[in-house]
């Protein structure tokens, strides 16, 4: 059987990556007229976002910074739902490239003139078929949400990245949002799927 594989790059690494606070600094913040010493940044989702215009020197208001927290639980809840179907989609494509190949090692030693065995055989090959193109359309699903998901860090790194906010702040959060702040330093590689056996 042919296979096609068509890799496409998009990588997500970004979704569970660096929204973790800075130590303080000790100079004053821009426009803020409060000491360096109570503020802290919240790092883009994306390594690659660079500060830059308003949203990197403006001071976060707590309202904003609320916002953003509540983004960055959207987004881990979202990675981890990716990365569950990316290991999902792996366990299939092994799985449906194994009978790929069995079945095409029976098929070079079936007598054709054994037309019951033949017919059984033909049957097999049609759901495995069938399997395969199922794959694939999850497959194109998934990468459909992948390259959401990325729209969504780059929405978020546009309004919270390279942003600076006072700790203050963060401290009058609720602990959910200040726990996902801090979770969300931790980082993890997804790009989109190849297809399994060609349809």
């Amino acid at each position: 059987m042919n296979k096609a594989t068509f890799l496409l790059f998009v990588i997500i690494a970004s979704c569970l990556s660096a929204c973790q606070t800075a130590p303080p600094k000790t100079g004053s913040v821009a426009g803020s007229g409060k000491s360096g010493t109570d503020s802290a940044t919240l790092q883009a989702s994306s390594p690659s976002f660079q500060k830059g215009g308003m949203l990197g020197v403006k001071l976060m208001t707590f309202e904003e910074l609320t916002d953003c927290a509540n983004a960055v639980i959207v987004l881990d809840k979202g990675a981890e739902g990716l990365l569950l179907q990316n290991t999902k989609l792996d366990q299939r494509k092994e799985q449906l490239a194994n009978q790929n190949a069995a079945i095409e090692l029976e098929g070079d030693k079936l007598n054709g003139k054994d037309t019951s065995k033949l017919h059984n055989f033909n049957q097999r090959v049609a759901q495995l078929h069938a399997a395969n193109v199922k794959l694939n359309q999850d497959i194109d699903q998934f990468n459909a949400a992948v390259l959401a998901q990325e729209a969504r860090n780059q929405q978020h790194d546009l309004s919270c990245g390279n942003r600076t906010y006072l700790q203050s702040d963060e401290q009058r959060l609720p602990q959910e949002l200040r726990t996902a702040l801090a979770l969300h330093s931790k980082s993890s590689g997804m790009s989109v799927q190849e297809y399994g056996a060609s349809e």
